[in-house]
Formats: structure tokens, C-alpha cells, sequence
């Protein structure tokens, strides 16, 4: 970034101090020089406003974009999270009833054991 505005800055400087150069060149009276001078100052102001104005909304724009393709990603992110953690509870659930009906097969014996022996 700091590159590409010193190149623009650079092209500014170097435009304006050239039309200046020019200006001071040319056979024309002070008074129409100055004027000249300050017309042109105007528009290469104006001109680097725009720019400016230009570059910045584009990179907002960027920036914003960016934003939305996060939040977005984030978004799928927190969507498969649930999805597996729904998933894993099913299991975990699926294995307390498996290991509960174990249970329950190998207390029968020993239920109808001691119920017998209690007679």
C-alpha cells in the first residue's frame, strides 16, 4: 500500500511541478501566469481528490466484501459444529442404551438367582 501511494504521490508532485515548469516557461504576462498557475493547481487538486475518493470506496468495498465472506464462512463453521455435536450426542446416547440393556441382560440372571434362594 505504501508503495502504490508513493508511486501516485510521486506522479502528483512530478505532474504539478512539471505543468508549473511549463507555466513559468511560456511567454505570458505575470498576471495571466498566476492564473494559469492556480487554474491548473485546481484541477490537479480536484483531480487527486477524486482519486483518492475513488480508491478509498473501492477498498471499502474490499474490505466489506471480506467481512461478508468471513462472516459467512464463520456461519458454515458454527452450522457444521452443531451438526457434529448433535451427531456425537446422538451416538453417545445410542451407547448409554446399548450399555444399559447390557446391564440389565446380565442382572436378570443374578435376580432370578437371588429371588430363588430367598424361598
Amino acid at each position: 500500500m505504501t508503495r502504490k501511494r508513493g508511486r501516485f504521490s510521486t506522479f502528483v508532485i512530478g505532474s504539478a511541478l512539471g505543468a508549473v515548469a511549463g507555466m513559468l516557461f511560456a511567454p505570458k504576462k505575470g498576471e495571466e501566469l498566476r492564473d494559469d498557475i492556480r487554474k491548473r493547481t485546481e484541477e490537479l487538486t480536484q483531480q487527486g481528490r477524486e482519486a483518492y475518493d475513488a480508491q478509498r470506496t473501492k477498498i471499502t468495498t474490499e474490505i466489506e466484501s471480506g467481512k461478508d465472506g468471513a462472516n459467512k464462512r464463520m456461519d458454515d463453521i458454527r452450522e457444521r459444529v452443531e451438526d457434529t455435536k448433535k451427531r456425537l450426542q446422538e451416538q453417545v446416547d445410542e451407547a448409554k442404551e446399548r450399555v444399559k440393556a447390557v446391564d440389565e441382560k446380565e442382572e436378570a440372571p443374578t435376580k432370578r438367582k437371588t429371588a430363588a434362594k430367598k424361598k
